[in-house]
């Protein structure tokens, strides 16, 4: 007797849980249908310290400009690249923005550790970091295990640094209670691309850490105000597609983004704290359709947006493991012999 009503008991509170579920589920909707058409205001950046990896060329720069233009925020500006970086902050300090230059190799741990303590003397305590900077070796999975520090040194830049980088300024923006975490990721962290093995698993653990995070956040006992942003982009005319030939079929619906078009989306969805964003918008769609179809549909579903073709390596390994050279095409994907 005692289990049959510890059971019903069980179904009762499932029932329940269910029903709010449901109604939760469906005000979420309607209230994000109502925000799309009526969006949030946007929050103003002007007494924010807002740091931007990656920031000497790229959607990196063009963050940096448009925030310029738009905020009276303090610019901390890190990249390996010195002089262009050091260009840059002149350019903005001409402006009238106060600007940093820092020269960061975000591969090494200690740089990130000093770097960050400059930053902190120097400039004050970070509240907005923009995990802006990413490294992309479009490959052959069998050619770039060939070379494994560049395995390492994505996946030191795309997801270790940004351990690194908020293990510096996040307990801070926890003891002010708030603060602005903003990640830019890459449609390959929601779907997958061939030749971009290393780019796309550290595109996924860079979004698993948001999410991580995220609910961490909501957990802590403070309670802050940390906000969290990441920006799923499309193919940008950046240095990460030079060496990618993308053809689109339908380039009214989808072509290469413009690096200004990508930062004003990264800086309005900060403003309005949009916890995440595409670019372009309806590319948010396309994603929800793959999760939901068959995997063989999934394989072949870019093909109906884009065409890549990469100048990549091509690595056969016979029975004993000896590699040799060979030209082979994988559907559109044409793979040149490899040089001896």
């Amino acid at each position: 007797m005692a289990h049959s009503v510890g059971f019903l008991f069980l179904c009762a509170q499932l029932g329940f849980d269910l029903w709010i579920y449901s109604l939760y589920t469906i005000y979420s909707l309607l209230e994000n249908f109502y925000r799309f058409f009526f969006p949030v205001r946007r929050k103003s950046l002007d007494k924010e310290i807002i740091l931007i990896t990656g920031s000497a060329i790229g959607i990196g720069r063009a963050i940096c400009l448009q925030l310029a233009a738009k905020t009276k925020a303090k610019l901390v500006l890190w990249d390996v690249r010195k002089d262009e970086n050091d260009e840059l902050t002149e350019i903005l300090r001409q402006f009238g923005t106060q600007a940093w230059s820092y020269h960061v190799d975000l591969c090494s741990r200690s740089q990130i550790e000093s770097a960050a303590e400059r930053v902190k003397r120097e400039v004050g305590d970070v509240s907005v970091v923009i995990n802006n900077a990413g490294i992309c070796n479009p490959v052959r999975f069998l050619d770039e295990c060939q070379n494994p520090e560049t395995i390492e040194r994505a996946f030191h830049v795309n997801v270790l640094s940004n351990f690194w980088i908020l293990a510096q300024f996040l307990p801070q923006m926890v003891i002010h209670g708030h603060g602005h975490i903003a990640t830019l990721s890459f449609l390959g962290s929601s779907s997958t691309l061939p030749f971009l093995a290393s780019y796309n698993a550290s595109k996924f653990a860079q979004f698993g850490l948001m999410a991580t995070l995220q609910d961490e956040m909501q957990k802590d006992p403070w309670r802050p105000d940390i906000k969290f942003t990441t920006a799923f982009a499309t193919f940008t005319d950046t240095a990460l597609t030079s060496g990618q030939k993308i053809t689109y079929r339908y380039p009214f619906i989808l072509s290469t983004l413009d690096t200004t078009y990508v930062a004003k989306c990264v800086i309005e969805a900060i403003q309005r704290n949009k916890e995440c964003v595409y670019i372009p918008w309806y590319m948010e769609i396309f994603v929800l359709l793959q999760r939901m179809i068959p995997t063989r549909v999934r394989r072949i579903s870019n093909k109906l947006l884009f065409d890549l073709e990469l100048t990549t390596r091509s690595v056969e390994f016979s029975r004993n493991h000896a590699p040799h050279s060979h030209s082979k095409k994988f559907g559109r994907f044409t793979l040149p012999p490899l040089k001896e």
